[in-house]
């Protein structure tokens, strides 16, 4: 019985130790929230890539021109 816990325990810590520690940067155009996960973040070369994430609290509208092409439907090419 001890074993088991102490092996849950063990499991937890770890997961606590891999956990993602988000770091908010700032906000979008919409006032949504952006956070980053500060050890995803990685550079080579001059490229620097992050995971980030973004609290979705405003619905984003689209441009008025995208508006009617995205209204239209779909044709298909494909030949039967």
């Amino acid at each position: 019985m001890r074993t088991a816990a102490a092996l849950l325990l063990a499991g937890l810590a770890a997961t606590a130790l891999a956990a993602p520690s988000w770091l908010a940067i700032g906000e979008n155009a919409n006032g949504n929230k952006v956070y980053v996960d500060t050890a995803s973040v990685k550079s080579a070369k001059g490229v620097t890539t992050v995971v980030y994430r973004t609290e979705m609290k405003a619905r984003s509208t689209p441009p008025a021109a995208a508006s009617p092409a995205c209204a239209r439907p779909c044709r298909s090419t494909a030949r039967t």
